[in-house]
């Protein structure tokens, strides 16, 4: 009887349909100023977006700047690298209309 429920209950979390919603792809780079990326995403996922800038801390990741991304799905925010610290973007799950845009990290991080 127990190696049927276990069989069971692994047979429906294996079913389980995935998250719904519109996935993104999140870049950074480094420039001079600060940092410049892009959203990639299905429409409306892209344009009009929040963007944190975090830095890598020893009890995890703390924004240290927030933008939006343009008509295009780009951003640049001007900003203070410290020099041998980690950074990286992410653009937290969000609602717009009837469509739910996924939570994403940036693909790497750029040190200062």
């Amino acid at each position: 009887m127990k190696r049927t429920v276990i069989a069971i209950s692994l047979a429906l979390a294996l079913a389980a349909p995935a998250a719904a919603g519109t996935s993104r792809h999140l870049t950074i780079r480094k420039t001079s100023a600060g940092v410049r990326g892009a959203i990639h995403a299905a429409a409306p996922c892209y344009a009009d977006q929040l963007v944190k800038v975090q830095r890598k801390t020893s009890s995890g990741w703390k924004t240290v700047a927030k933008t939006r991304t343009n008509d295009e799905g780009r951003y640049r925010k001007a900003v203070t690298l410290r020099s041998g610290k980690r950074y990286r973007t992410l653009a937290p799950r969000n609602v717009v209309g009837s469509t739910t845009c996924l939570r994403t990290v940036s693909d790497g991080t750029v040190t200062g």
